[in-house]
C-alpha cells in the first residue's frame, strides 16, 4: 500500500468493494460514510456504532439498531434506538421483551416529543 498515494484510496476502496473485496474496502477507505456502509454489510456492529457515535447521526443509530438487533445484541439494539428516538422501534422492542420500565419510559418520552400514538400504544400495553 505504500506505493499507492492516499489521494486514490477511495476510489481503490470502491473498485475493491466492487469486486467483493469488502474487507480490504473497509480497511482502506478514509471515507466515513464508506467505512460505515462496509461495517454494516460486514457485520461489524461495533464499528458502524462508533462511526455513529462520531458523527452524531439518527439514519447511523437507526440502521446499527436494526442490525444489532438481527445480531442478537439487545442491550446495544436498544442504546441505538434511544439515540435515534426511534420510538416505534422501542414500542416494539419493549413490548416483545415485556420491559415494563421501558414501556413506563418510552409512555413519558414519545408523549414529550409528540408521538401521542406510541405513547397511547405504550400505555395500553402496560
Amino acid at each position: 500500500m505504500k506505493e499507492i498515494p492516499e489521494t486514490y484510496y477511495g476510489k481503490l476502496a470502491k473498485f475493491l468493494e466492487t469486486n467483493g473485496q469488502k474487507e480490504m474496502a473497509y480497511d482502506l477507505t478514509p471515507d466515513k460514510d464508506h467505512k460505515f456502509e462496509l461495517a454494516l454489510a460486514l457485520n461489524k456492529v461495533n464499528e458502524a456504532f462508533s462511526i455513529a457515535e462520531e458523527t452524531k447521526s439518527e439514519d447511523k443509530w437507526r440502521k446499527v439498531g436494526d442490525i444489532a438487533l438481527i445480531s442478537g445484541r439487545f442491550s446495544l439494539a436498544e442504546q441505538c434506538f434511544v439515540k435515534s428516538q426511534d420510538f416505534n422501534s422501542m414500542l416494539i422492542f419493549y413490548s416483545s421483551c415485556g420491559n415494563e420500565d421501558g414501556l413506563r419510559k418510552l409512555v413519558v418520552d414519545s408523549r414529550q416529543h409528540g408521538k401521542y400514538n406510541v405513547a397511547f400504544e405504550a400505555a395500553y400495553l402496560l
